[in-house]
């Protein structure tokens, strides 16, 4: 993904994350359009929005380590967007989904809690570490898998 791409997302999430230091609400209509991004046909779209999901995400876990609540809806919807996009057989959609993904892990907490979404969500994940065609998607996806053993091992009943 080019430079220009990323300081686009960049941009949108800095804009965005200005409406939100307080209370942690996100616009209204901003995850569902990058979600409707996320499933565009032209990659550049698909692209710019994973990465502003990515930047959001990581403005959101300031939010909530701050106290802010961030709704249930919020955190599917990004969470959707993300997996959707690290289905996409394209290296650089699925990059910038499993990027994007590392920083949505902490807001995921009751995903991971739900066996049958944290199974989906780990067969995503075991894909992008097998994604061959793309190394640089194998390591974001054991980086990943490290975010997810950090906030998560503990809870888990082996």
């Amino acid at each position: 993904m080019g430079y220009v791409n990323s300081l686009e997302g960049n941009h949108l999430c800095q804009y965005e994350s200005r409406t939100f230091p307080n209370n942690g609400r996100v616009r209204p209509g901003l995850v569902p359009l990058l979600l409707q991004h996320v499933t565009n046909t032209d990659n550049a779209p698909r692209q710019i929005s994973l990465v502003c999901l990515g930047y959001l995400c990581e403005e959101l876990v300031l939010v909530q380590e701050e106290g802010g609540n961030i709704t249930d809806d919020i955190a599917n919807n990004i969470l959707t967007a993300v997996v959707q996009g690290m289905r996409d057989p394209e290296p650089n959609t699925k990059l910038e989904a499993t990027r994007a993904f590392y920083h949505a892990v902490v807001l995921a907490k009751k995903n991971f809690k739900n066996q049958v979404e944290r199974d989906v969500i780990m067969s995503v994940m075991n894909d992008a570490c097998m994604f061959s065609a793309a190394p640089e998607v194998q390591i974001a996806a054991f980086e990943c898998l490290v975010q997810i053993a950090t906030e998560y091992y503990d809870a888990w009943t082996w």
